[in-house]
């Protein structure tokens, strides 16, 4: 049997929606892979389904976060919990949300010989059901290419770093060096600071696109993708207001902000007068600052490169 190269940690709170398919999809990866779940203080079934999985699947071990200590995130805790328990030489970081492809850990780790690096990093392909996604997200990801460009990123000369906790794969002995989650544990973006703690050391970063890969549905409601930008779109511009605002407004605009963000529905409604915004179930395409509307089909590509979106129609 071939040696265990990959320990796979997916850190899991209320997940009972995707856990089986993130694990299975990971039990059916071309080479071993070590898989971990961090049940962290679940209230939904996600504990029974993974005691269930865990009967079918032996390289499935899961793990109880217990109480958070202070001075850490949920989610790096859980993380640093799962790579407490792995023995491989590579870890892959990856969330509950993602399906993984059978040839995914192998692709990723090809690439970290052929280019030396410490890191690789895919952008998943993105499911996007319904209007709202396809309004918004396509956006957001290629103002944050202009930001972090795959290109730069792999650079070794080029001090921008950056990563996608949806799949980051690390040198264990790498990952150590630089403290792990431990140097990392009070960041919302711990996979950047990671890859910049990385990059700042010597590491190689190897960024790419996740094309046929992996694939993740990021938010299943609408006010699930507003709380999660609130807090991390400021910190992925490196806290510039402008850039934030250029990225929300034309959001909001598309979708009509929950919470009462008046300031950025506005900026949206006079772009939406403008006709630089969808209408409903519209896919955004453009990647420029007067966005125009258009049709994107299955597997089509964001212009700047940044990921692939894969939509699935609304019901």
């Amino acid at each position: 049997m071939p040696e265990l190269q990959v320990s796979a940690i997916v850190p899991a709170r209320n997940e009972e929606a995707n856990i089986a398919g993130a694990v299975e999809s990971l039990a059916a990866q071309t080479v071993p892979v070590e898989i971990i779940v961090v049940n962290d203080a679940s209230t939904d079934r996600t504990g029974s389904i993974l005691a269930e999985l865990q009967q079918r699947l032996p390289q499935l071990k899961v793990v109880e976060t217990g109480e958070l200590p202070a001075g850490w995130t949920g989610k790096n805790y859980a993380v640093a919990c799962g790579v407490a328990q792995a023995r491989a030489p590579w870890l892959l970081l990856t969330d509950a949300d993602v399906r993984h492809a059978p040839n995914g850990v192998e692709t990723g780790l090809a690439a970290a010989r052929q280019s030396g690096a410490a890191m690789v990093s895919y952008s998943p392909d993105q499911e996007l059901p319904t209007w709202w996604e396809r309004a918004t997200i396509p956006f957001v990801y290629c103002r944050l290419s202009s930001e972090y460009s795959y290109e730069r990123v792999s650079d070794p000369e080029d001090p921008v770093a950056a990563a996608n906790g949806e799949w980051l794969l690390v040198s264990r002995t790498a990952y150590d060096a630089v403290g792990g989650h431990e140097a990392v544990k009070e960041e919302m973006l711990e996979d950047v600071a990671l890859a910049r703690r990385l990059k700042r050391s010597g590491c190689r970063l190897h960024y790419a696109r996740g094309v046929n890969l992996a694939r993740s549905r990021m938010y299943l409601s609408l006010g699930e993708m507003w709380e999660d930008w609130s807090k991390n779109l400021f910190l992925l511009f490196d806290r510039r207001k402008g850039a934030v605002a250029s990225a929300v407004a034309v959001g909001a605009g598309a979708v009509g902000a929950p919470g009462g963000a008046a300031a950025a529905v506005g900026a949206g409604a006079a772009a939406a007068a403008a006709g630089t915004l969808p209408a409903r179930r519209a896919e955004m395409s453009s990647c420029s600052s007067a966005m125009t509307a258009t049709r994107v089909p299955t597997g089509a590509t964001c212009p700047s490169g940044v990921r692939i979106f894969r939509t699935i129609p609304d019901p």
